[in-house]
């Protein structure tokens, strides 16, 4: 766990999607709960990818991972602070969906208050 972690309840998450599909991970929307993202990491086997967090409609950051990259990371030096109350979903879209390519993960970590 990183220190910046320490400020809450941490959590993580992960998902693998199927050869030519996207991957989501959603964290439940709760009473009073302040989502904090701290990380990501992210992976598109032959195709790039764009990964985008969101909330509530509101998209508040979004890249794109190049299929030549083997795992993606990003560290967020501020985390990410997500409308207390609302659900937080870290979706990868892979570029090639015809199902010849495409396969992909995401892990989602941070805390939540």
């Amino acid at each position: 766990m990183r220190t910046s972690q320490a400020h809450g309840e941490p959590f993580s998450s992960t998902t693998q999607s199927v050869v030519g599909g996207s991957a989501t991970i959603t964290q439940s929307a709760t009473t009073g709960r302040t989502y904090y993202i701290t990380d990501l990491s992210a992976g598109a086997v032959q195709s790039t990818a764009v990964i985008t967090v969101l909330s509530s409609g509101t998209n508040y950051w979004q890249d794109r991972v190049n299929g030549s990259v083997v795992v993606y990371h990003k560290e967020f030096e501020s985390p990410l602070r997500i409308t207390t109350g609302s659900a937080v979903t870290v979706r990868l879209v892979v570029g090639d969906t015809s199902g010849t390519t495409g396969s992909a993960f995401i892990n989602v970590a941070g805390y939540f208050t």
